[in-house]
């Protein structure tokens, strides 16, 4: 039986420090950072997406950041796609792709040999994305209005319901591994980080999000995908007069958080994540790191 190729994953709820930690990574074991996050692919999308700046990237190269514009759909098939062609990239020069982030849905498709021959599966991720943005209570108003009968607690079966109802796709089906992945995972307790994330939230909101929000939809007409995006669907309503600038901030803090605990339940659910806590077990994870590298197939 053929050997599997490696791949090291840097995975974690938003605003948990993933950034600060694959530099240190990426420049230790002199690795490329490909990033796994699904809004970072924007141009123009930096603030709302807590993307990487140059600054940070130290001289680290990054791939799948600022790669399209707002307007174009983006899916985790051609995610999958793309991401696979940089990392056979990264096996030619004899270097082991890095995944930093993210979409912990298109983790899982990239490490998985997820197949994907579905016409519409384009136009379905986006709906995905898009439903994903959504408080629980949103949601169930929306599947009342079908008449279909889902708990107000199942967001996943309610989220199915609606895409279903919007395109009639067909949900996906796991598969085994196709990579040899090291999956490293950062968590910190809940209350620190829901306090990182509302810090966080703020400080976008001080650097200008709203300036970048109101000229992505002066400029752009926004893919669905695009416009699922939490930090940035949210300043609809505002820019509509229907809702105060203190009401957006709230409402972006909220749905990151719930965002954040969906990101753990599915990486805890559905992946094979060896769990760090950040700020503790720096040396661990590099001497993890080090000996998944040295071992042999």
């Amino acid at each position: 039986m053929e050997s599997k190729q490696k791949v090291i994953c840097l995975v974690g709820p938003t605003a948990v420090g993933k950034t600060d930690m694959s530099i240190k990574i990426a420049q230790r074991f002199n690795l490329n950072v490909i990033s796994g996050d699904s809004m970072q692919v924007y141009k123009g999308m930096d603030i709302g997406t807590g993307k990487i700046s140059r600054e940070e990237m130290d001289g680290v190269r990054h791939e799948m950041i600022d790669i399209l514009s707002p307007e174009e759909e983006f899916s985790v098939k051609e995610f999958q796609t793309r991401v696979r062609e940089l990392m056979e990239r990264e096996y030619k020069n004899d270097n082991i792709p890095f995944i930093v982030g993210g979409t912990a849905f298109y983790i899982h498709a990239l490490i998985n040999d997820f197949q994907f021959d579905d016409e519409d599966h384009k136009e379905k991720e986006a709906r995905v994305q898009y439903y994903e943005t959504f408080s629980s209570e949103a949601l169930y108003e929306k599947v009342k209005a079908l008449n279909e009968d889902v708990h107000i607690n199942n967001r996943k079966r309610m989220i199915r319901v609606l895409v279903k109802h919007d395109l009639g796709a067909k949900p996906s089906h796991d598969t085994e591994e196709k990579y040899d992945a090291l999956i490293i995972g950062l968590y910190d307790d809940r209350d620190v980080l829901y306090e990182r994330i509302n810090e966080r939230v703020l400080t976008m909101i001080s650097e200008g999000l709203e300036e970048e929000v109101s000229n992505l939809f002066e400029t752009y007409d926004l893919s669905k995908t695009a416009l699922g995006a939490i930090g940035y669907h949210e300043f609809i309503d505002y820019f509509n007069g229907k809702k105060s600038l203190d009401k957006v901030i709230e409402d972006i803090q909220q749905d990151s958080r719930r965002y954040s605990k969906r990101q753990l339940t599915y990486l805890r659910n559905k992946l094979s994540v060896e769990w760090y806590k950040v700020g503790t077990d720096e040396a661990e994870i590099f001497e993890r790191i080090e000996t998944f590298i040295k071992k042999s197939h």
